[in-house]
């Protein structure tokens, strides 16, 4: 039909992932890094993937191109953001509340031209200060109302707005008339929000009546908290070392360690597959910013070391703090990467915990320090080398220590959802390694540069080489299957919470940057 399109790619060819380096290995690490690393390609395809592609909105006039943000719980919106950077160097953008239509409303012919088709937007939401896409300044709750990082009209009903109309404000109550809030995250609960202005912050419960949160620690945004997955703490990281920890309950944060930074590279751990961000470091570990940097420029600085030392929760209850530090191990002080007990404020050595040396090398730019989902650890072995450090194979670590496994060099791992696998590319190679069975496959063999996966973890969204959009299955049954191309990769892919549909930007034949769905994916690949 129509606008539909499918793919029949050919068996990828092997790619060689073993790393050679270049100096004598400490004992254990040579044995692993000459290990087999025959890595089979993925099944050959049985099914081909049917999709459509529907552009639904191009930016406004003279505004940067239009990303794609959330999903609305009921899968029928998403937040749309503008982003650019403005006079005097602060990030500003715009926020907007786009109608993606439910999938039955997918076009069964040739999508009519954009120009033919005016973008319906339910709610310009109008400047914000923050850049859109990076930090969060609007998020979903589960009513299927969103929390805007603005006042007084922060917490908005989409649902209630009609084409090209302002939705209403939840309820008197949902004015925030005294805050002038910078940054917004909704709780695990999918009710409770929280805002902050990087000096004081708010609770929003699910009436939308705004508790202040009693001794909120100054320079963190709402964005730099991480939640529990019961929604009862969250835990945040300052640049200056502070460990905090948020009660949900009693609204109010307390400071349970104090970390003492080690000397590290100029290297800004990677997160989950986020791109690592080159910053200056001050050399005694602050980070500062230099005395004749502007003000401007010294927050950016500060915002990309708290955004690198995000903590994660692990599922023994641990913090994981992914920046090595000065800490009192039972061989003596040593540097590494901290696991706090949020109950004691304990501090352990992810070394130490791994059997991994202390005293760690960073890695080189780029690569993740550590990351974690579900009941598993994952750690680098870093090799200290003439010149720069190297990546040498990966250790992962069951939470409750009765399994440790040394995997192949995995320089940006990219958890699946649930956690039962995570995915990597390597030399242009995408592979997806199962926990439950230990198995890695090679999914694309060339070409492929960075990957979402779906919420389901069932599939992944692929940039490739020259602007290309693939899709492909976890298990190689279907894909990879070129999807479009003029892919504007640094607004990366959204996917809806079914799973069924994502939305991408794409330029169109002219150039013009659109704001497309793509419908049918969960259907068309057998979940």
């Amino acid at each position: 039909m129509a606008g539909t399109a499918c793919g029949r790619p050919t068996e990828p060819p092997p790619v060689d992932v073993t790393p050679g380096p270049d100096a004598p290995l400490p004992p254990g690490v040579a044995e692993a890094l000459t290990a087999p690393t025959d890595i089979p390609a993925a099944a050959p395809v049985v099914t081909d993937i049917a999709f459509v592609l529907r552009p639904v909105a191009t930016p406004p006039t003279d505004e940067p191109a239009l990303g794609a943000g959330a999903w609305s719980p009921d899968g029928r919106r998403l937040i749309a953001f503008t982003r650019e950077v403005g006079a005097v160097g602060a990030a500003v953008g715009r926020l907007w509340i786009v109608d993606a239509g439910a999938p039955s409303d997918a076009q069964t012919g040739d999508p009519p031209p954009v120009d033919s088709a005016p973008p319906r937007w339910a709610i310009d939401s109008g400047d914000v200060v923050g850049e859109p896409g990076r930090t969060a300044l609007g998020a979903w709750r589960a009513d299927g109302r969103v929390v805007l990082a603005r006042s007084p009209d922060g917490l908005l009903d989409p649902a209630a707005a009609a084409d090209h109309g302002e939705p209403a404000a939840a309820g008197a109550s949902a004015a925030f008339p005294d805050l002038a809030p910078t940054s917004v995250v909704v709780a695990p609960d999918g009710a409770t929000a929280l805002l902050s202005d990087d000096q004081r912050g708010w609770l929003v419960d699910g009436r939308g009546a705004a508790r202040p949160i009693d001794g909120y620690p100054a320079g963190l945004r709402a964005a730099d908290w991480a939640w529990r997955a019961d929604g009862a703490s969250a835990a945040a990281v300052r640049a200056d070392g502070a460990v905090w920890i948020l009660d949900a309950a009693a609204a109010a944060a307390r400071q349970m360690s104090l970390l003492t930074w080690a000397a590290e590279s100029t290297a800004t751990p990677a997160a989950d597959g986020d791109a690592a961000t080159e910053r200056a470091d001050s050399g005694d570990g602050s980070n500062a910013a230099p005395a004749a940097a502007t003000a401007d420029a010294a927050r950016v600085a500060a915002d990309e070391v708290t955004r690198s030392m995000h903590p994660m929760w692990l599922a023994d209850g641990r913090i994981l703090i992914p920046r090595p530090a000065r800490l009192s191990l039972p061989g003596g002080p040593a540097d590494d990467v901290p696991l706090v007990d949020p109950t004691t404020g304990a501090l352990d050595g992810l070394g130490a915990f791994a059997e991994l040396p202390p005293n760690l090398v960073a890695p080189p730019a780029g690569l993740s320090w550590a990351t974690a989902r579900g009941g598993w650890l994952l750690a680098p072995r870093i090799i200290a080398q003439a010149g720069a450090p190297a990546l040498g194979p990966s250790r992962l670590v069951r939470l409750d220590g009765a399994e440790r496994r040394d995997l192949q060099a995995i320089a940006a791992p990219n958890w699946a959802p649930d956690g039962s696998a995570l995915a990597y590319v390597e030399a242009g190679a995408l592979f997806a390694y199962d926990i439950a069975s230990g198995g890695t496959r090679r999914l694309v063999g060339s070409g492929a540069q960075a990957a979402w996966w779906s919420p389901d973890g069932a599939r992944l969204a692929l940039a490739m080489a020259g602007g290309g959009l693939a899709v492909v299955t976890r298990d190689g049954s279907a894909g990879p299957t070129h999807i479009a191309d003029g892919l504007d990769a640094s607004l990366p892919p959204s996917w809806s919470n079914d799973g069924d549909r994502l939305a991408v930007v794409l330029a169109d034949s002219a150039g013009r940057a659109n704001l497309t769905i793509i419908d049918g994916l969960a259907s068309a690949t057998g979940r």
